[in-house]
């Protein structure tokens, strides 16, 4: 009888540090002003999961191409 190699799937998952939630900035001012600080975080917080996203495509593709970190 012949033997016949099974493949076997792993199952490989990014860094958990990349998978994160990112805060949401919570809205507590009452003028214009306050608008424009809270914009700016919120534009912070768009650009943390832009990074992580940047990270995350950076890690898929050294996976793919058997340089994982």
């Amino acid at each position: 009888m012949e033997r016949v190699p099974v493949p076997v799937t792993e199952r490989v998952l990014p860094p958990a540090s990349l998978t994160r939630e990112t805060a949401v900035p919570e809205w507590s001012g009452v003028t214009n002003g306050d608008l424009s600080g809270f914009a700016k975080q919120l534009e912070g917080a768009v650009n943390r999961c832009n990074a992580d996203k940047a990270e995350l495509r950076a890690w898929a593709e050294d996976t793919a191409t058997g340089q994982g970190k």
